[in-house]
């Protein structure tokens, strides 16, 4: 077996343990797929984000476009929810994000 991946989150680290049924992980998103959603730039951003990484936190979003104002990142993420496409799992400063 591949030897596990560690990731560096925002709450702590992530271990990954490859195996056989990592072949299910989809790695690239298809853009196409969303384009009906009208999504930004930095949605679609996030959702390949997610493709590797398979969550996503308030404060890895803001990480990732550190020039927008908190209040657009808390409006893309929830547009995001509201459209179908993310999951929002926890609450407070647990909160993060799952593709749907």
């Amino acid at each position: 077996l591949p030897a596990p991946r560690f990731a560096e989150t925002a709450n702590g680290f992530r271990v990954t343990l490859r195996g056989p049924g990592e072949k299910l992980v989809v790695d690239e998103i298809d853009r196409s797929k969303w384009q009906k959603l009208n999504l930004n730039e930095r949605q679609l951003a996030a959702l390949e984000f997610l493709a590797k990484n398979q969550r996503i936190t308030n404060r890895d979003y803001r990480e990732m476009f550190s020039d927008v104002s908190e209040e657009t990142i808390r409006r893309d993420l929830a547009d995001l929810v509201e459209n179908g496409v993310l999951l929002k799992m926890g609450d407070k400063k647990g909160t993060y994000y799952i593709l749907k």
